[in-house]
């Protein structure tokens, strides 16, 4: 197997404890992470978000990328090329719900 970049997509709610809990409902999160297998990039993504405070709801898909999976200047070229400098990237684009 190649290590390579992989982009784990998600839903999330937050966590009780979580101060995201007061001004998002929910959100949809893109983990980018180096791993070896689809396997291990779903597990790793799902231990980093329930670290950051939210509850993994649903299924996750995977994708693997590279520098060309991406439109030149577009924000996840840069969450990309950021991800072999942290080892790990999450974005969450998130809502809430309007009473």
């Amino acid at each position: 197997m190649q290590t390579a970049v992989r982009v784990v997509s998600l839903e999330a709610i937050p966590s009780d404890s979580s101060a995201s809990g007061a001004s998002a409902s929910g959100a949809y999160v893109n983990v980018y992470l180096i791993a070896e297998a689809d396997e291990y990039a779903i597990g790793q993504a799902q231990r980093e978000v329930e670290e950051a405070g939210w509850v993994v709801t649903g299924e996750a898909s995977v994708a693997t990328v590279d520098e060309h999976s991406f439109d030149a200047g577009s924000d996840g070229l840069s969450y990309y090329e950021q991800c072999p400098i942290d080892g790990v990237v999450v974005v969450l684009h998130t809502w809430r719900h309007e009473h």
